[in-house]
């Protein structure tokens, strides 16, 4: 969790969620603050939910398959390296 969006400071309601590993060096200074104000080391995807507001959580807490009841769908989206035409064996 890396920050929490408000309908009256920011015109929605939305969780802010980082994901992966990200050198120091290779990110923004302002994106820089915003792991600092959340206390999170720096992420290398991010991604906003919207949600409604008695579902927010805090900045820097850790979403886990805890927060998941069972039975509940999921979509996941995952990314292969596409190798491309491999030819044709005979």
């Amino acid at each position: 969790m890396l920050q929490v969006k408000t309908k009256e400071k920011d015109g929605i309601d939305a969780l802010q969620v980082g994901a992966g590993e990200k050198a120091i060096e290779d990110v923004t200074k302002p994106l820089l603050g915003v792991f600092l104000k959340a206390g999170v080391p720096p992420k290398r995807d991010i991604k906003e939910f919207r949600i409604s507001p008695e579902f927010a959580l805090p900045p820097g807490f850790m979403i886990t398959a805890r927060h998941f009841s069972p039975g509940q769908y999921v979509d996941v989206q995952g990314l292969t390296k596409g190798h491309g035409f491999q030819g044709y064996s005979v």
